[in-house]
């Protein structure tokens, strides 16, 4: 009962000691592995890195010294009481802390701190000194100040960038290397998804086709990355794409258009009746009628409503001319190209076919040339046979 008291006693001590350093920087050694967990010996206590707070680009040894931010301290009786991370974005905030001054007097003031543990990390600064550059005095001569921090990081990328209260300008900042060409912002209703949560706005931006890659990183880490510090959905396209869709949108307005001035009767869909009684109502296109539905003419929809007094028929109707006028166009029969081929492979089957008949012509005709020469000759011989008589006889 003494030792539990004792126990117990003990443990409260370390809670009350490392509880305020909640967010602050440990230094340890690695002392052993249990189940992927890292102990580690900070003195008169053990603290635990546990498998998810660990990065996968980190291969420690026992006896090695290893540094963690605090993120936790509880007063269970079984385990460890100090937790530590190495993948909490304030681990970075801490080093960077130790390595620039600027950032420890205050001078410099991290606005925002983004992590891929092993990979890559965003980090947005701000100055209070128009003197001061942020962006310079975190990066050091010759990069000395950020190489230090990606060492004890196991070589994670550390992106810099210049906070900015204005959300297009930070958003083109965030997707740093890559060059913006222009971020649009995106209406609020399009950035809600569902009711009752909060609203993230949208950003469009535009690179050049040789910036999108870069932009989205690998397997979109940088625009992932970027999103989460400036927080909002930031969406990529290239230039291309953006002149592709403003050139079907203009095809569709163009199309829209050319159907409104669409005469009723040529609307296969549109029920009889309501032909008729459009028709005896004045109405002679599609258009018209559409636009009688706006209510900028009151006349015309005071005449729309004579015609089909009926809701229902009225909103079948109206459904039938807005499915015909945005309804896609529909792709001319164009020349099948493996029809062509079989036509030109059969124009030269037959011409193949022609040659040989005239060469087997040919080819006939020699051999009968040669076969009554054959016969001219051996006829010669036969004729002067008689005439001649041999000496010796």
């Amino acid at each position: 009962m003494l030792y539990q008291k004792v126990r117990e006693a003990e443990r409260d001590n370390i809670y009350n000691e490392y509880a305020p350093k909640v967010g602050e920087l440990i230094t340890g050694t690695v002392k052993r592995f249990e189940r992927g967990d890292m102990i580690v010996d900070l003195g008169r206590t053990e603290a635990v890195i546990p498998r998810e707070h660990q990065s996968r680009a980190e291969r420690y040894t026992q006896g090695e010294r290893v540094r963690g931010v605090l993120v936790d301290v509880h007063r269970n009786p079984k385990g460890a009481q100090v937790v530590l991370s190495r993948t909490a974005p304030e681990l970075l905030m801490r080093l960077m802390e130790m390595e620039v001054p600027e950032i420890y007097d205050g001078t410099v003031v991290i606005r925002g701190c983004v992590r891929q543990p092993g990979d890559r990390a965003k980090v947005a600064v701000s100055s209070r000194e128009r003197d001061v550059d942020p962006v310079g005095a975190c990066v050091g001569m010759r990069g000395a100040r950020v190489q230090a921090i990606t060492r004890e990081l196991r070589g994670e990328r550390i992106d810099i960038i210049q906070y900015s209260e204005d959300v297009i300008t930070y958003a083109q900042h965030a997707l740093s290397p890559a060059k913006i060409t222009r971020v649009s912002l995106m209406n609020a209703e399009e950035g809600v998804e569902e009711e009752g949560e909060e609203t993230m706005p949208t950003l469009e931006c535009i690179v050049e086709e040789d910036q999108l890659s870069l932009a989205i990183g690998k397997r979109g880490q940088n625009v992932r990355l970027a999103s989460a510090l400036v927080g909002a959905k930031i969406d990529i396209k290239s230039e291309q794409a953006v002149k592709e869709q403003v050139a079907q949108a203009l095809q569709r307005m163009l199309l829209a258009s050319q159907r409104r001035g669409t005469a009723l009767a040529e609307i296969l869909d549109l029920e009889p009746t309501s032909l008729e009684a459009l028709a005896s109502a004045g109405f002679e296109t599609v258009g018209e009628v559409l636009e009688a539905d706006g209510g900028e003419d009151e006349e015309a929809t005071a005449r729309l409503d004579g015609a089909l007094p009926d809701e229902d028929d009225r909103a079948d109707a109206l459904d039938v001319l807005r499915a015909f006028e945005s309804a896609p166009a529909e792709e001319e029969p164009a020349e099948d190209e493996s029809d062509f081929l079989t036509s030109d492979e059969d124009g030269e089957e037959t011409e193949e076919a022609e040659e040989p008949s005239e060469t087997d012509g040919s080819e006939e005709a020699g051999e009968a040339g040669a076969e009554d020469a054959m016969d001219e000759t051996a006829s010669e011989p036969g004729e002067a046979g008689p005439e001649t008589e041999n000496p010796e006889k």
